[in-house]
């Protein structure tokens, strides 16, 4: 999710017939700032991504599946990557089981400075 910056110039039109309404560049921060925030967040909060460990959740089948490609663009020293994740990227894995489900039940995971994801526990 990218946040736009916040202006710096005025935040009213202080004359003419727009006078006391929101300047052209706040209207558009916060068209953009709402837009993202309708995109990425429900009525509980912000949506984690999906990305699935299963093998067969990339074609051809690969170990650790969507989490494991992902897993793979960690760069923590080359900012200048058009993508690649950092630490404390956040996902939600629905093909892991946990809590003593016989079924996967999903679990959220954190990616940290080893360049490995790892659960998040809620103990």
């Amino acid at each position: 999710m990218n946040i736009p910056s916040l202006p710096i110039n005025a935040l009213v039109e202080t004359d003419g017939p727009r006078k006391g309404y929101l300047t052209d560049t706040w209207f558009q921060f916060f068209n953009q700032l709402i837009t993202i925030l309708q995109t990425n967040a429900g009525n509980l909060g912000i949506v984690m991504p999906s990305v699935s460990s299963d093998p067969d959740s990339v074609t051809p089948s690969a170990p650790d599946g969507q989490l494991g490609q992902l897993q793979a663009t960690f760069n923590p020293t080359t900012a200048s990557d058009k993508f690649h994740v950092v630490p404390g990227t956040v996902v939600f894995d629905p093909f892991e089981t946990n809590g003593g489900s016989p079924d996967p039940n999903g679990q959220l995971k954190v990616l940290l400075n080893d360049g490995t994801f790892h659960n998040l526990t809620n103990s």
